[in-house]
């Protein structure tokens, strides 16, 4: 999920996309405030977002239909990522450490 934490430490520059440094075992995508990120409605984030490599999860879609059951009370479908944001956002997460191997294994699966 996007958090607005900034985890993204000191040493590395923040800019939007993809920050990741191997030697330091990070990885995170940022969405700079105010850029435009969706396809039809231009939509963007009132705040840096990030999303980070470890946090990424997969659940069963049932479940989600159980917590989230109300369209614009319990969640908020904006858009449709831009082509190239939805690119370089998967090509983040496919080639970390910090995602596990059978997440990166399906992102990769996305990229081919």
């Amino acid at each position: 999920m996007p958090t607005k934490t900034d985890s993204v430490p000191n040493l590395l520059k923040r800019s939007h996309g993809c920050i990741s440094d191997h030697k330091i075992s990070f990885n995170c995508y940022m969405f700079e405030k105010d850029r435009k990120i969706t396809k039809a409605n231009d939509w963007a984030f009132d705040r840096d977002t990030f999303l980070y490599g470890y946090q990424i999860e997969d659940y069963e879609l049932s479940i989600l239909n159980s917590i989230y059951q109300k369209e614009n009370k319990d969640y908020i479908i904006i858009g449709t990522l831009i082509d190239d944001e939805y690119k370089e956002l998967i090509k983040c997460f496919s080639k970390n450490a910090n995602v596990k191997y059978k997440h990166r294994k399906h992102l990769e699966t996305i990229l081919h």
